[in-house]
């Protein structure tokens, strides 16, 4: 029973996965994502009390995981002493950098979501993060060309 709930689970967020992906989170539809499932709308609320908590469960770990990095990062950098800082600013940046981008070519697809599709959930503002990470994909590219590609 457990590999069974399991399978529809995995079935779930790969439906909502595409769908969020292609219409962002206020184009996507529930409809649609329990069709392409091929779960009825009663089994997907014995998982998820919404279509923003199925979001959220895509999204979330990634969440979590850039903005630890990048709040452990801040702080690192903080402790440092002052006349310290200037020093190894570049070499700070530039380790979270190459992190965040190796992070974003691992998992592409739920990041993506979280910095391109979010609009309308309460992580709508990792969209400003896109900037950053616009930037950063750019500060790297010449180094690793062809894995910085999130559309």
């Amino acid at each position: 029973m457990e590999e069974r709930s399991l399978d529809t689970l995995e079935r779930i967020q790969q439906a909502a996965l595409e769908e969020f992906s292609e219409k962002g989170f206020l184009g996507a539809s529930l409809r649609q994502i329990v069709k392409n499932a091929g779960v009825t709308t009663g089994a997907f609320y014995g998982y998820f009390s919404s279509k923003e908590a199925l979001f959220a469960a895509i999204v979330e770990p990634h969440a979590t995981a850039l903005m630890g990095r990048f709040m452990e990062a801040q702080t690192d950098f903080a402790e440092l002493p002052e006349e310290e800082q200037p020093a190894h600013m570049g070499e700070a940046s530039s380790r979270y950098v190459e992190w965040m981008v190796d992070y974003i070519c691992q998992h592409r697809k739920p990041v993506k979501l979280l910095l391109c599709r979010a609009e309308g959930t309460s992580y709508g503002h990792f969209s400003t993060m896109q900037s950053a990470c616009t930037i950063s994909l750019c500060v790297v590219r010449s180094r690793r060309p062809h894995h910085y590609t999130l559309r």
